[in-house]
């Protein structure tokens, strides 16, 4: 994807995959773009049947699906600069994870009891 360089079209996908002891998966779309920033919102996900494992399974994005950012129901689009991190297009979403343009396969999730 590498329009990605240049920002990024309305609707695209990025994934976000972040943990320590266990594999988070959050997907965001954007909702409007300039050369270098992005606004995006977080959108829900998917479980692809028959995934399922001990705590844990592959999930794809559900674009109609927005959540809120945080536990204070904030729905509102976020804005995020395009940058470059080990040679890859990115926005950072916090200080320990970083979204990527989503290449359609199913990304593992796991969890932690």
């Amino acid at each position: 994807m590498d329009r990605f360089n240049d920002g990024a079209d309305v609707d695209d996908i990025l994934v976000c995959s972040w943990g320590y002891d266990q594999t988070n998966v959050d997907f965001y779309k954007v909702t409007r773009r300039t050369k270098a920033s992005v606004w995006l919102v977080k959108i829900g996900q998917k479980l692809v049947p028959g995934s399922e494992g001990f705590m844990s399974e592959q999930v794809t994005p559900d674009p109609d699906h927005i959540r809120a950012w945080d536990w204070n129901d904030d729905f509102a689009p976020r804005i995020k600069r395009v940058r470059q991190y080990q040679g890859q297009a990115n926005v950072r979403i916090a200080s320990y994870a970083h979204a990527y343009p989503y290449d359609g396969r199913p990304e593992y999730q796991s969890h932690y009891a």
